[in-house]
């Protein structure tokens, strides 16, 4: 099977749930994952043959797109400010307008500021993680109440080599052990109402824990964390927080609190980040 023969089955079998663009892009993350020079070897020849062991690999990797598993989870890894990380099923892909926050907080602190960091809902440890790569002085503890996430979490603090404190907590039962310079967090936010407009792999696929609040309640993570911050943040520290873009208002309300509070807007103009700082120097 050619490269060009490979793109067109492969058109073919995703064609129910992906585009051509999408199915392109879709076989270009399975080439890098294969080897980082497959790809540009076969768009400067189509016409290349691929091996045996190849071809099957591609064939499971499009059967189970096909069955609507999240590309990430098929090949066991997602990335994030330029880095690899590992995910698995029960543990959520990290998206894009998380990559802003961390960008966010990076460009607020010099890379060697000896600052101490927590990761409340840390998930695959993208942020923890990326945040330790960054901050070469810091440190940095993450929680997350799934096993799952926190195994994760480590063997992606390992792979990257970054020390990062990963600890299986409960927030609202959570007692921090020090002040923190900074604290960050992704934390459920997608109404259940939500779902009927949300993608099937998601829903089928991605810990409902990690995404879904109920909708009477859909502040509950944010005025806790509001709450609890303002009193676990050194006296110079900061609070940073993704949202749903529905409730940027409110979400800043909930910061009343702090001295000086910012929303921002992602990378498509909708407000998706808070920063809250507990004095405004």
């Amino acid at each position: 099977m050619t490269y060009h023969e490979l793109l067109h089955w492969a058109r073919i079998e995703l064609s129910v749930l992906y585009n051509v663009e999408e199915a392109r892009m879709l076989l270009r993350y399975w080439a890098d994952d294969c080897d980082a020079n497959l790809y540009t070897k076969l768009l400067a020849d189509p016409s290349l043959v691929l091996d045996e062991p190849l071809q099957k690999k591609v064939r499971t990797y499009v059967q189970a797109l096909k069955s609507g598993i999240p590309y990430q989870y098929v090949l066991g890894s997602a990335w994030f400010r330029g880095l690899a990380f590992e995910v698995t099923e029960g543990v959520l892909i990290p998206r894009p307008e998380t990559e802003e926050l961390v960008d966010w907080i990076c460009a607020t602190y010099s890379s060697d500021s000896p600052i101490a960091i927590l990761d409340i809902g840390t998930g695959s440890g993208c942020i923890a993680v990326s945040l330790a790569k960054y901050f070469v002085n810091a440190r940095i503890r993450a929680i997350d109440l799934s096993e799952k996430a926190v195994v994760c979490a480590r063997r992606n603090a390992v792979k990257h080599q970054v020390s990062v404190d990963v600890e299986r907590a409960d927030l609202f039962e959570y007692n921090a052990k020090q002040s923190y310079d900074v604290i960050v967090s992704n934390p459920p936010y997608v109404r259940v109402s939500e779902k009927e407009v949300m993608d099937a792999n998601v829903l089928d696929h991605e810990p409902h824990e990690a995404l879904f609040v109920n909708d009477d309640d859909p502040l509950v993570y944010y005025q806790h964390i509001a709450d609890w911050s303002f009193h676990a943040l050194s006296e110079n520290g900061t609070l940073f927080l993704e949202i749903n873009e529905d409730f940027g208002s409110e979400v800043k309300s909930l910061c009343q609190k702090y001295a000086y509070v910012e929303l921002r807007n992602d990378f498509r103009g909708k407000p998706r980040m808070i920063h809250a700082k507990k004095r405004n120097l």
